[in-house]
């Protein structure tokens, strides 16, 4: 990502963690950790946010189904605008991790180098 400037590595990153985190406050059978809620600058990277996946009834789903989930998302006609990592166990909890890789944030950035803004609309 030498092509792209650090501030905008920073700003796209930042833009794909709060859009992750606001989908993720609507979306049944995940949930952020406690420690994701707050703002990006919390943290550890925002190009990666790991999703707690829950059961219907909201306890901690276990590795098969976050598996399975995770195979979902890789299924043609999915196409996640995102890297969707495979799922581990954390303690308790099992997680999908969400990423921004370099390519999509060169994208973004080659977006916006052409007119499109950081959320695809309108100019940069």
């Amino acid at each position: 990502m030498a092509a792209v400037s650090d501030d905008l590595q920073l700003r796209i990153a930042d833009r794909f963690a709060k859009a992750v985190r606001a989908r993720a406050q609507v979306c049944s059978g995940v949930a952020l950790h406690e420690a994701d809620k707050a703002t990006p600058a919390s943290l550890a990277s925002r190009i990666i946010v790991p999703l707690t996946v829950l059961t219907k009834d909201g306890s901690f789903a276990g590795l098969p189904e976050a598996q399975r989930i995770q195979a979902a998302l890789r299924e043609p006609g999915c196409a996640p605008i995102c890297h969707v990592g495979q799922a581990v166990s954390l303690g308790t909890r099992t997680v999908l991790r969400v990423a921004a890789s370099a390519s999509i944030i060169a994208g973004v950035a080659r977006r916006m180098g052409g007119g499109i803004g950081i959320d695809g609309r309108g100019a940069a």
